[in-house]
């Protein structure tokens, strides 16, 4: 049971990280990030799901 709610919470962070990061690329002095690097692990799993 943990187990799973460790998993959807980290699900969650990982969806506000990609959308804070798609809208820091749009509009970087906005959100004060000039460059959001990106991990490889996050690259590769929207390509999947695309």
């Amino acid at each position: 049971m943990r187990e799973k709610i460790k998993k959807v919470i980290l699900k969650r962070t990982i969806t506000l990280v990609e959308r804070v990061a798609f809208k820091s690329s749009k509009d970087p002095s906005r959100w004060g990030f000039y460059e959001t690097p990106i991990p490889e692990k996050l690259k590769n799993r929207t390509k999947h799901n695309s």
